[in-house]
């Protein structure tokens, strides 16, 4: 059976071919930009086109289609309409593009599929999303603050948000922030939460010193909502300026980052990789962050007297490749691909490595566990393991403290539930570093602990804790 559809004025059959292009005013399937009369042309101002193509959408969302092209904007493209007073009544939203094409860093010209790129000067993003509001997806964009806006996105206050192949360029601030209302509307149960950024890429800022992404308010007055449960995917969040950060996280907590790469421009490690930035009122976050496969060039550093109560950041495995520091967080640790533990555990009884099966147990000098723990006031730390076939398990302990200062050491081995302790105390009068050593033999089945209290003055001193095997002839 044949119908008609009126377009833009014309009729079609479902068996007719378009010769010329088309566009869906929708708002179903969808609302394409150009039937609202935007050229994608570099020059016209589409802003006004692009908004009202967005309002064009039901209350209940749809989806904004952009088509190949240059969008030049005059102001701030706008997702939804809550306030700091109220909820959007919009939701659901996507704005598809046609890709972000490639910029010439990587590809020696930069081509993009759909661009949104600023012509006027202002101090706010290319986009924002004016939550709280729910179920908004951006993908196969370009954010192009062309040296004109201080950010490529804004997202505010979203509940399930999807960002998806998005490439932001041109910022002079962050190119992303990510935050929520201080204090949160009437009616708001939950900060930004449950978040999934896939192949977004910060790429080159304007100027001289700009950052990556920011997540979360750093200056609070201690709102009872925060970011929380974002996953990030093979991410890229460039900054550029010796002060500047790639990934500063503020009022957070449970994060993952998978595979992103925090590079600083004119020099890999330049500037901080990443910043656990934590707010007054809430020393205690950022929490729970952990960096898995990740790449971070530059420092990793705390400010605003991060001080987590169980867990702060977890790097598995961390790449001292490109000349990074390993880094000393509170309550935070992680693994070098050297196989050495770095960082401050704590809890009784931490699994930090398990059974080290016979394929990995060297015949000998084999260090299977290393830990390296900054032992503060009444602080302990713990290394724990399961052999499973004979071996001796040399423990040993290399201490160092700063000028002035003075250490007292715990340690103690448990095998099987027996323990044996050793105090070792010193100065810093004392040159070089002293080392505590004992020897046990353990029976395939056995299990071995390690665990170290520690007295400190000043709190700066630290301890090693080694654990050494040897297999028994």
């Amino acid at each position: 059976m044949a119908f008609t559809r009126t377009i833009l004025g014309g009729t079609s059959t479902d068996d007719t071919t378009f010769v010329a292009d088309v566009y869906v005013k929708g708002p179903h399937p969808w609302a394409d930009v150009m039937a609202y009369g935007a050229k994608g042309d570099g020059t016209t101002d589409d802003l006004t086109a692009i908004n009202s193509a967005i309002a064009s959408l039901p209350n209940s969302g749809g989806i904004v289609f952009f088509p190949r092209g240059d969008y030049a904007v005059s102001g701030q493209v706008v997702i939804g309409n809550g306030t700091s007073a109220s909820l959007s009544t919009k939701r659901n939203i996507t704005l598809l593009g046609a890709g972000t094409g490639s910029d010439a860093a990587e590809m020696g010209s930069s081509t993009y599929g759909s661009r949104i790129k600023r012509i006027t000067n202002s101090g706010d993003a290319v986009l924002k999303v004016a939550g709280p509001i729910s179920s908004v997806r951006i993908e196969g964009l370009t954010l192009d603050a062309n040296g004109l806006a201080a950010n490529g996105l804004n997202a505010v206050h979203i509940l399930q948000f999807t960002c998806r192949h998005v490439q932001v360029i041109g910022h002079t601030g962050y190119g992303i922030l990510v935050g929520v209302y201080d204090p949160a509307p009437p009616g708001m149960a939950v900060g930004f939460s449950d978040g999934v950024w896939e192949n977004v890429k910060v790429r080159l800022g304007s100027g001289t010193a700009y950052g990556g992404i920011k997540i979360g308010e750093t200056t609070t007055n201690g709102e009872v909502f925060d970011v929380n449960r974002q996953t990030f995917l093979q991410c890229d969040f460039s900054r550029y300026g010796t002060s500047t950060v790639s990934i500063d996280i503020g009022f957070a907590d449970n994060m993952t980052f998978i595979n992103c790469f925090t590079p600083g421009l004119y020099g890999t490690n330049n500037g901080i990789g990443v910043k656990f930035n934590a707010p007054p009122a809430v020393p205690a976050f950022p929490k729970e962050i952990t960096f898995i496969n990740c790449p971070l060039c530059g420092t990793v550093e705390s400010a605003g007297g991060w001080s987590p109560v169980n867990a702060g950041a977890i790097f598995l495995p961390y790449s001292v490749e490109d000349g990074q520091t390993i880094p000393d967080l509170p309550k935070s640790f992680g693994l070098g691909y050297d196989g050495q533990f770095f960082g401050e555990i704590t809890g009784v009884s931490q699994m930090l490595h398990g059974s080290t099966g016979t394929s990995t147990l060297a015949t000998s000098g084999t260090e299977f566990i290393s830990c390296f723990a900054p032992l503060l006031n009444s602080t302990e730390a713990n290394v724990q393991a399961t052999v499973e076939k004979s071996a001796v398990i040399a423990f040993s302990v290399d201490l160092d403290t700063v000028p002035g200062g003075t250490a007292t050491r715990t340690f103690t081995l448990r095998k099987n539930g027996a323990d044996t302790s050793a105090v070792v105390s010193y100065t810093a009068a004392q040159s070089g570093v002293q080392s505590y050593t004992t020897v046990t033999t353990l029976a395939a089945g056995d299990k071995i602990a390690v665990s170290a209290t520690s007295s400190n003055t000043p709190t700066a001193s630290r301890a090693r804790v080694r654990l050494k095997t040897e297999l028994r002839p």
